[in-house]
C-alpha cells in the first residue's frame, strides 16, 4: 500500500483501513511443494577422534500469481492505485554435504577441541516469469472481483550457484581462559542464463570468487559466574540473483568486532548478557533507491558499505519457583558509510559509474529501527491442583524506522502486547509425558500499525491479532 493514507496524511483526508488488501482473492496463488531427504552420520573412531557427515537434498516446485500495488503509483486523486500482475514458476534443486573431523585431547595444562572439515553446496534455480497490468483499485473504498488476466511468461532464466569450503577451528582452554581460533577458505562459482521469450534474446553471465575468512574469540570464566569476552569475525556470502542488466551480484563481505560480558550466578537460572558491536558489510543488497531503474518493478542494487553499531542487553530472572521474567533491549545505528553518487545500470552496483545520481552515504537503510525492546513474564504452578498450569504476558516495542533510502519518510514506532496460557499434560497423566498444550495471542489489543516501508509507494501494515494453539511433544 502507499504511504499516503497510512504513514503520511492523505490530501483526501482519508485513512487506509487496517484490513486493506491490494490483491484479488480469486487470482492470487502461492503453491509450493517440497521434497527433501538427508542423513546425519557420526562415528567415534577412538577416544580422541570423531567423524561426522551430514547431507541433504532438497527439491521445491513453486507456482506464484499475484496482483499488487504495481509500480507503487497513485493517480492524481491520491486514491486510485495502479496495479500490476506477476506470474512465476520456480523450480529449485539444492544439495549440501558437510564433512567434519573433531579431536578432543590435552597437552599439559591445555584442553583442545580441534575441528576440521570440508563442505559443498550446489543450487540450481529455474524461473519463468511474466508481468502485466491489472485493473485499478480505490484504496479507500476497494471493490474487488474485476477480471484479471494471467500474464504470459516473457522471460526464462537458470541460475546455478556452487560453493566449496575448507575450515579449521581450534578451541583452547587453560585454567579459566578459553580461546577460540578459526579460519575458512571458500570458492564460489555462479552463472546465469536468461532468455527473453518475446524476442528470443539470450544473455549469459558468470562469476567466480574466493576468500579467506577468520574468527577469533577470548573469554575468561570467573568463579562467581562473570564471563567477559571479546571477539572478531569475518564473513563471505555469495549472492544469488542478478543486477539491472543481468550481471551477477558480487559476494557480500563483512567484519565484526564484539565486546561483552555474561553473568550467571552459580546454581541459578537467572542470567544477564550485555554486548557492544561494530559490524561493517560491503556489497549489501538494497531496494532500488531511484524507483525508476527497473521500469517500476521491484529490483535490488548493491551498496558500497554499510556499518551497524550498537549494543544489546538481555536478562532473565527467576524471582521464585513459579515466576520468571525475561527482558531485552537493543540499540542499532545502521548507516551507509561508503557510496558514490552513481549506480551502474548494467551491474546494479552503486559506485560503479556511469549512471544516475543515487547518493546514499550517511543514510540508514529502510525498515531498520534504532531501538527495540521486549519483556515477558511467566507464572507456572508447580504443585497443588493447578500443577502444570501457567500464564504469561509481555510487551514488544519497535522504534521508529526510515521508510525510504533517502531517509525522507519516517515510520512511527509501535508497542504490542502478547499473552499466553499453557498446561503440561504429564502432571495429570504419565502416559502423556513431555506433552505441553499452549494458546498464544499476539497483538492482543489488535493495534493498527505500519510495520515498515521501503518507499513512499511500498508500505505494509503489521499483523492483526493472531491466536495460535499448539501441542508440543519433546523426547
Amino acid at each position: 500500500m502507499p504511504a499516503y493514507g497510512s504513514v503520511v496524511n492523505s490530501p483526501t483526508g482519508r485513512h487506509i483501513d487496517f484490513d486493506f488488501y491490494d490483491g484479488e482473492k480469486n487470482f492470487e496463488k502461492s503453491d509450493r511443494e517440497y521434497h527433501a531427504v538427508g542423513y546425519l552420520f557420526e562415528h567415534h573412531l577412538n577416544d580422541v577422534w570423531t567423524l561426522r557427515q551430514n547431507a541433504r537434498y532438497l527439491r521445491s516446485e513453486g507456482v506464484y500469481r499475484s496482483i499488487y500495488n504495481g509500480w507503487g503509483t497513485l493517480q492524481p486523486d491520491y486514491r486510485t492505485s495502479e496495479r500490476a500482475t506477476i506470474a512465476t514458476d520456480v523450480n529449485l534443486d539444492s544439495y549440501t554435504i558437510d564433512n567434519q573431523m573433531q579431536a578432543n585431547f590435552d597437552t599439559g595444562p591445555l584442553q583442545h577441541t580441534l575441528l576440521l572439515g570440508a563442505d559443498y553446496q550446489n543450487t540450481s534455480t529455474d524461473t519463468k516469469a511474466g508481468y502485466g497490468i491489472g485493473p485499478t483499485l480505490d484504496i479507500f473504498d476497494p471493490v474487488y472481483g474485476s477480471p484479471v488476466e494471467v500474464p504470459a511468461f516473457t522471460e526464462s532464466s537458470t541460475q546455478r550457484d556452487q560453493q566449496k569450503g575448507l575450515y579449521l577451528q581450534e578451541q583452547l582452554k587453560w585454567d579459566k581462559w578459553v580461546l577460540l581460533m578459526g579460519g575458512r577458505y571458500d570458492w564460489a562459482e555462479s552463472s546465469n542464463s536468461s532468455t527473453n521469450l518475446t524476442s528470443s534474446t539470450k544473455t549469459r553471465s558468470s562469476a567466480d570468487s574466493e576468500a579467506f575468512t577468520g574468527r577469533l574469540g577470548l573469554v575468561y570464566l570467573f568463579d562467581n559466574g562473570l564471563a567477559p569476552y571479546i571477539s572478531y569475525s569475518e564473513s563471505f556470502e555469495p549472492q544469488s540473483g542478478t543486477g539491472l542488466g543481468g550481471a551477477l551480484f558480487d559476494p557480500t563481505e563483512g567484519t565484526q568486532y564484539e565486546l561483552g560480558i555474561k553473568y550467571q550466578p552459580p546454581g541459578s537460572n537467572s542470567f544477564i548478557t550485555a554486548a557492544i558491536f561494530d559490524l561493517r558489510r560491503s556489497n549489501v543488497l538494497s531496494q532500488d533507491p531511484n524507483g525508476n531503474l527497473c521500469n517500476g518493478a521491484v529490483c535490488q542494487v548493491q551498496t558500497g558499505e554499510v556499518q551497524s553499531r550498537g549494543f544489546e542487553l538481555e536478562g532473565k530472572a527467576s524471582l521464585n519457583d513459579n515466576l520468571d521474567i525475561t527482558a531485552a533491549y537493543a540499540y542499532l545505528d545502521n548507516r551507509v558509510t561508503k557510496s558514490s553518487n552513481v549506480v551502474n545500470v548494467t551491474s546494479g552496483i552503486i559506485g560503479d559509474a556511469p549512471g544516475p545520481d543515487l547518493t546514499t552515504k550517511g543514510t540508514t537503510a529502510p525498515a531498520i529501527p534504532r531501538h527495540t525492546a521486549s519483556a515477558w513474564v511467566d507464572y507456572t504452578v508447580h504443585d497443588g491442583q493447578l500443577k502444570g498450569a501457567g500464564v504469561g504476558g509481555g510487551a514488544r516495542y519497535v522504534g521508529a524506522s526510515w521508510g525510504d533510502e533517502a531517509n525522507t519518510l519516517k515510520v512511527p514506532g509501535y508497542t504490542l502486547f502478547d499473552a499466553a496460557v499453557h498446561y503440561d499434560i504429564p502432571n495429570i497423566s504419565n502416559a502423556m509425558d513431555n506433552l505441553r498444550l499452549a494458546l498464544n495471542v499476539t497483538n492482543l489489543a489488535n493495534k493498527e500499525y505500519v510495520a515498515s516501508c521501503y518507499t513512499y509507494s511500498w508500505c505494509w501494515y503489521g499483523s492483526q491479532r493472531t491466536v495460535q494453539a499448539s501441542a508440543t511433544y519433546r523426547w
